[in-house]
């Protein structure tokens, strides 16, 4: 087994320029010994790199590098041929909640890919150009990337702190749509806040996303390092799906309690959440909303699990398994007819994002965005949620709610508070 603990990298640039488009992708890929890969991040400095593990931790990736980005929808449809034409290609991105202009997302051609599937472990160098003369060897990648020691967080010092919105006009947002379910087809519509804070120093986004990653089970765990001083990450306990040979695996996830230390008291907060005629009818909605969605594209699904409680660090969900058998369906297709599910938006799906963005007055990008990697035997997307921004000495962490008939405004405050403890904490604020 190698030890990876005392690994640290360089800054390499890939050259991303005059690249086309619809070009073919080369890659070698090779077996390699069991490796700690989450024991690389915090000493990579890369200016883009992306780290996913999923919820029952049986993948585990990381791309370093980019080659080519992926942003417009013309250049996101693209990867489908890419992906169709080599099987060893792995693409890592995220599908923008709502678009910006003609950014719809971000999707990156890695030049390497660390990763283990399943059991095995492999490295995967690409290419543009059929290049690749030696298979890629772990050790000269490594002294690559090395450097005298990276840069460490020791010290969160906070400066100071803001909510966006305030209180007031969170009640006012809140109520603004429930006055639009109660005059309109809308049945639920997804708000979102978020919480500021600005340290003393720079935040090392891998050394933060380290010091939490073990505080949440049953979730994933992911790391976006988009450019160089900005990164992304989220501890989303929510599958969007999961594609392995010819099936397909979604979560609903909807309805939510805060959990109790005291193990009686969580057992009540459990029952009372699945007796709670608002949260099973929120929960009702996003397993309809799949199943047909599915049906809309020719998946006939079924409910494999069926209204139980998911319990993660700080809050409990109630929590729907849809599975189906699928073919030689697009995996693009079907991402775009899912995303976003109404866990995020609201239903009609339309609707509720028009109104969104008129009461929340911003784009939401990568918060709540279809956050994973595809290929042409497996592909997993996570919904981006329980997620925070690094920039520089800032964080913003997001927490969000579904607003149904019968929400109120204070309730859903606590909702969203609650969902941002992965963040905000004595631990790490």
């Amino acid at each position: 087994m190698l030890n990876n603990e005392e690994l640290t990298f360089k800054n390499v640039k890939a050259n991303k320029e005059n690249v086309s488009l619809s070009g073919s992708t080369f890659s070698k890929r090779i077996s390699i010994e069991e490796i700690n890969i989450k024991s690389l991040l915090s000493g990579l400095n890369s200016d883009c790199y992306f780290y996913f593990k999923n919820k029952d931790s049986s993948l585990e990736l990381l791309f370093i590098d980019s080659l080519k980005d992926f942003k417009s929808l013309e250049e996101i449809t693209i990867l489908e041929k890419l992906l169709a034409e080599n099987r060893d290609l792995f693409i890592p991105g995220s599908y923008f909640f709502d678009n910006i202009d003609d950014q719809y997302g971000h999707f990156f051609l890695p030049k390497y890919v660390l990763g283990k599937i399943n059991e095995t472990f492999v490295l995967i160098e690409n290419s543009l150009t059929d290049d690749i003369t030696e298979s890629p060897c772990l050790s000269k990648i490594i002294k690559q990337y090395r450097e005298k020691a990276p840069q460490k967080s020791d010290s969160f010092d906070l400066l100071k702190t803001t909510e966006t919105p305030a209180k007031e006009e969170w009640d006012k947002m809140v109520n603004n749509a429930l006055y639009s379910i109660s005059e309109s087809d809308l049945s639920k519509i997804v708000l979102h806040r978020k919480y500021r804070g600005q340290f003393a120093n720079i935040i090392n986004p891998a050394d933060y996303f380290l010091r939490n990653v073990q505080k949440n089970n049953h979730s994933y765990e992911v790391l976006f390092k988009y450019n160089p001083k900005t990164t992304f990450i989220s501890y989303s306990p929510e599958t969007l799906y999961r594609i392995s040979e010819n099936n397909i695996a979604i979560d609903s996830i909807a309805g939510t309690r805060p959990r109790s230390e005291a193990e009686s008291e969580d057992k009540l907060l459990a029952d009372e959440l699945l007796k709670d005629p608002k949260e099973l009818s929120e929960h009702r909605f996003v397993t309809d909303y799949i199943i047909d969605n599915l049906n809309s594209i020719d998946i006939s699904a079924k409910i494999t699990k069926k209204e139980e409680i998911l319990k993660l660090k700080h809050v409990q969900h109630i929590h729907s398994q849809i599975t189906a058998n699928i073919t030689n369906e697009s995996k693009l297709k079907i991402l775009q007819t899912l995303h976003p599910t109404p866990a995020v938006a609201g239903t009609p799906k339309g609707e509720s994002k028009k109104l969104i963005k008129e009461i929340e007055k911003e784009t939401r990008t990568f918060y709540a965005s279809a956050l994973g990697f595809m290929n042409k035997e497996i592909s997993e997307m996570s919904v981006g949620i329980r997620s925070c921004l690094i920039s520089n000495n800032t964080i913003e962490v997001y927490g969000g709610c579904g607003i149904v008939q019968g929400s109120e405004p204070t309730k859903e405050w606590n909702e969203t508070k609650q969902k941002m403890k992965n963040f905000i904490n004595k631990d790490n604020a």
